[in-house]
């Protein structure tokens, strides 16, 4: 194999295919990143055996077609370092040369055929979505997905697809994020699977045109996405996924109104002198007005008053965490929303726009 590649796109390359690969594995050959040169392309690929991902760079001058296996790590720091605008591969025997003007490096090479085979990819079955949509929905769920390891089932994003109608959920047990979104599903595919995080992080990474159409194809254990510049493969999370409809409050009779960036920064100063103690923030809802306070144990006091709130409900004050509501908040862009209340122990509802919804749980503190 002989090739010249461009240094910052063989980098930012071997970067994203190299976050797949374990740092501690029973199986040397993983700690490898697989590239296949041809025609003028070279892929790059990776695996945990959970996940997996390969990476198509197109444009590269292959004057030799072949196959090798490099040390992911080391490969990664070599052409991130390098000084030059392209970098040369080669290989001959077991070894590999990665040089550019001024530098050369040889790296003992794992033979390509011990690599595990990545999944093909049935398009018949695929459904597919437009990527800046996708991203977009992506980012309004991953945050809320549960970080404990021991919740097997909530640590992925719910991918339900009914028809042309796609809903991604995810929820922590005290959170929840579900928003919905358009699918071309030709063979008619109704599916719950959940995804791991890990998969939507890449995929998200791999989607680099907002106009480009995603094809993803759901299978009984595993999920393959491919995109213009590769693909995902990854196990499905297994488990029960909870019933979000459910979740999801229907009696709440008291709404705010606020523009959602006036909310996030009234919520984020309020949210200045929480200590690990005292880390609630008390929303206090009158006519006409939103106050958010703060106490902390140690006599530190915030009152903020969030500009342009409308509420005309019964006088309420409930407490929140004030993380799960600018989680939330940073994620949806300049628009309206509305938040809607029962009492002073029940979740509440935001929803922003007609496909945003995100179901919160307050917190008890000594006061209410």
């Amino acid at each position: 194999m002989k090739l010249t590649c461009d240094t910052k796109l063989l980098a930012d390359s071997l970067a994203l295919v190299g976050s797949v690969v374990p740092a501690r594995s029973p199986k040397p050959v993983l700690a490898n990143v697989k590239l296949v040169a041809k025609g003028d392309s070279l892929e790059l690929m990776a695996t945990d055996l959970e996940v997996g991902i390969r990476r198509t760079i197109s444009g590269v001058e292959v004057s030799e077609a072949g196959e090798v296996l490099l040390p992911a790590a080391a490969a990664a720091n070599i052409v991130r370092e390098a000084t030059a605008k392209d970098v040369s591969l080669s290989t001959e025997d077991k070894t590999c040369t990665i040089s550019y003007t001024g530098a050369t490096y040889d790296l003992p090479c794992d033979e390509p055929a011990d690599f595990p085979e990545m999944p093909g990819f049935n398009e018949k079955n695929a459904v597919t979505v437009v990527a800046g949509d996708f991203r977009t929905m992506i980012e309004r769920t991953r945050f809320a997905v549960a970080r404990e390891q021991a919740r097997y089932a909530l640590n992925g994003i719910l991918f339900a697809l009914k028809g042309e109608t796609l809903r991604l959920v995810a929820t922590d047990g005290r959170r929840l994020a579900l928003t919905k979104g358009k699918a071309k599903n030709k063979a008619g595919v109704t599916a719950q699977p959940i995804i791991p995080t890990k998969a939507m992080d890449l995929l998200d990474k791999l989607m680099t045109r907002p106009d480009e159409k995603v094809k993803i194809e759901v299978g009984e254990n595993q999920v393959v996405a491919q995109t213009a510049a590769g693909m995902v493969c990854s196990r499905l999370v297994e488990g029960h996924f909870p019933d979000y409809e459910e979740v999801i409050p229907k009696d709440c009779d008291k709404t705010l109104t606020i523009g959602s960036t006036k909310l996030h920064s009234a919520v984020r100063r309020a949210a200045l002198i929480t200590t690990e103690e005292s880390g609630s923030v008390r929303f206090s809802l009158k006519k006409g007005s939103l106050l958010l306070t703060t106490k902390t144990l140690e006599g530190r006091r915030a009152t903020i008053e969030a500009e342009g709130a409308e509420y005309d409900g019964e006088p309420l004050d409930i407490s929140f965490n004030p993380s799960f509501f600018t989680d939330m908040l940073k994620v949806m862009g300049d628009e309206e929303v509305t938040v809607s209340f029962r009492d002073t122990t029940s979740a509440a509802v935001a929803k922003g726009g007609k496909d945003y919804v995100y179901v919160v749980m307050p917190v008890q503190t000594q006061e209410g």
